[in-house]
């Protein structure tokens, strides 16, 4: 390609006239840029032409979800969140470079902003000390009923020597008491684990699972969890998995799936990805086997439906995902993942969006994309994020 004139080439997108390889050209340019620097904006741009094309590529994005659900829906098929993620992402790389750069340039900022949540969690031992996994070092940090405690140099941690078959334990007597160890992540924070057994766990914001530190000589597996997490249960039909929650159990034998149960919920919301899941009320008078592609929803009674699993698993990879979803319960999560409090100023709480965004911005950036659908608008004061008309 010759030499570009960037503004020619932002006018020529503004106009509808950018061929395949000048867009792919404008939006890779834009996609290089590091958050922590100002955007190399050559100065002949203008402000208003920088606001256009945000403005423009914005719409684009909100055009392209509403595209997509409208095709799922004629064709009976769910929202296909990965495909429009995998054709949109550089037009959201794209608006917010833009919105930060203008946030730069403009010394009065419409808004404050709160950088974005982190891998950070504290591990509480069984004798109950308190270990900050931010700051400790790599390499082993502890050692729990045979089990050697690390922590990787990509920030998860892994329990080595504890599994069912350890020759670490002798049999366990009926009476012994079982150490404990619990993962607390606190809001703004999600962390990855790696239980005794080889099984997975990635705990979202404002979550906790306590587990045994060994699983050896145990003849089942059974954890508790407050919060959402997401499970990928090693597979041993002779010793069953259990997940505690509040007024329910879940029983697996190997399988992928997520519970969403916050004190603060109304609902416990159980997932199921792969394999196969028991779901059972506290009472025992409801009870369900799911399957994959279904939600057990527990309320005053435990009800089953389908469900976009991309939607469900959203946090874990990294993104915002709502497909027609209340205000309210999208701000419930960008709550947990900035730590601030939300705080309603006009009656937005029940408007359906759709949409998919990254959760590695900062809070601006996200509400800068929310409040282009023209339904809503924001303001940030410390950490309370207020709802305004």
């Amino acid at each position: 390609m010759e030499p570009i004139d960037l503004k020619e080439l932002i006018q020529k997108y503004l106009d509808g006239q950018c061929s395949e390889k000048e867009k792919a050209y404008l939006e890779a340019w834009y996609a290089d840029f590091n958050a922590e620097n100002e955007l190399p904006l050559p100065g002949e741009l203008s402000e208003e032409l920088l606001l256009r094309t945000t403005k423009k590529i914005k719409q684009s994005v909100f055009q392209s979800i509403n595209k997509n659900q409208a095709g799922a829906k004629h064709n009976g098929k769910g929202f296909d969140f990965r495909m429009l993620a995998a054709s949109i992402a550089a037009l959201i790389v794209l608006v917010g470079g833009i919105f930060l750069y203008l946030s730069h340039a403009n010394s009065n900022k419409m808004m404050a902003d709160v950088p974005p949540g982190g891998n950070k969690a504290f591990l509480i031992l069984g004798d109950g000390t308190s270990l900050n996994l931010d700051s400790v070092s790599n390499g082993q940090i502890g050692l729990q009923s045979g089990s050697n405690i690390v922590k990787l140099s990509n920030g998860k941690v892994i329990y080595q020597g504890g599994g069912l078959k350890s020759p670490l334990t002798s049999t366990r007597k009926a009476d012994q008491k079982i150490t404990y160890n619990t993962l607390k992540v606190p809001l703004g924070g999600q962390y990855n684990l790696t239980l005794p057994d080889g099984t997975k766990v990635w705990l979202n914001a404002g979550s906790s699972l306590k587990f045994p530190a060994s699983f050896a000589q145990l003849s089942n597996r059974r954890v508790y969890l407050t919060g959402e997490a997401y499970f990928e249960v090693f597979h041993d039909p002779k010793h069953p998995f259990y997940v505690k929650t509040k007024g329910q159990e879940a029983r697996v034998l190997g399988t992928h799936f997520d519970i969403e149960a916050y004190d603060d919920s109304k609902a416990v919301k159980t997932t199921l990805l792969e394999g196969s899941l028991k779901v059972v009320s506290e009472s025992k008078k409801d009870s369900c086997l799911l399957v994959p592609g279904k939600q057990a929803v527990l309320t005053d009674q435990l009800k089953v439906r389908n469900v976009d699993l991309d939607a469900v698993i959203d946090w874990k990879d990294g993104y915002f995902i709502f497909s027609n979803e209340s205000l309210q319960d999208i701000l419930t999560k960008v709550a947990r993942w900035y730590n601030v409090s939300v705080v309603y100023q006009s009656h937005a709480e029940h408007i359906k969006l759709d949409g998919i965004i990254s959760k590695n911005t900062p809070l601006s950036e996200v509400l800068s994309l929310l409040s282009a659908t023209n339904k809503v608008n924001f303001k940030i004061q410390g950490k309370v994020l207020y709802v305004v008309k």
